[in-house]
């Protein structure tokens, strides 16, 4: 019997001893990176010509009125923002879409309505209309205005000459006082 206790301490006791010379197991250990970036917000429109554009629309008392002059009345708008939300485009006219003859205070003889028209993708098309009141559009994040959109304003006036009028002898007349006639458009994007 005594030959059997012994016995069964040597197949227990081994493994017993080893564990207590062993040190405790090792705790795993961890190092967390936090990693931060910040993206400064982009949202505008730039034209191809610059921020304060000029566009002659030519001398219109050698124009006659069915005809419809643009000169250089074409400009490219590249859209760009990178809002999630995405942007507004609000265009307006000084003038309520009408060209005023500088020194007047506008009014019959002294104003040539002029129409604006935009070509382009993500919406950014419109028909050819007047400014009369504010134009406001609202678009939203986009792939594609983190690359940037181009949208190609086109601004338009009739001529104002009258040809054999129908008035005494026929002559050639204007529907509109002589002088310069100016507005300012503004472009505006706001991010939303």
């Amino acid at each position: 019997m005594f030959h059997v206790a012994i016995h069964n301490i040597k197949r227990v006791a081994p493994f017993a001893a080893l564990a207590a010379l062993l040190p405790a197991a090792a705790q795993a250990q961890e190092v967390n990176f936090t990693l931060n970036a910040e993206v400064d917000p982009i949202c505008e429109a730039n034209s191809d010509r610059g921020e304060n554009i000029e566009i002659d629309l030519g001398i219109l008392s050698q124009t006659p009125t069915g005809t419809e002059v643009d000169s250089d009345g074409v400009v490219d708008i590249t859209y760009v923002c990178n809002d999630p939300d995405g942007f507004t485009r609000t265009i307006t006219s000084i003038n309520e879409g009408v060209l005023v003859r500088i020194g007047s205070g506008g009014g019959e003889g002294n104003e040539i309505p002029y129409f604006l028209s935009s070509e382009g993708g993500e919406g950014l098309a419109f028909s050819r209309l007047r400014l009369t009141a504010p134009l406001t559009r609202s678009f939203g994040g986009s792939r594609a205005f983190l690359d940037g959109v181009i949208g190609t304003l086109t601004i338009t006036v009739n001529g104002v000459l009258e040809q054999n009028a129908g008035n005494v002898n026929g002559v050639d007349r204007t529907t509109v006082f002589a002088g310069q006639y100016t507005d300012v458009i503004t472009l505006a994007v706001t991010a939303n």
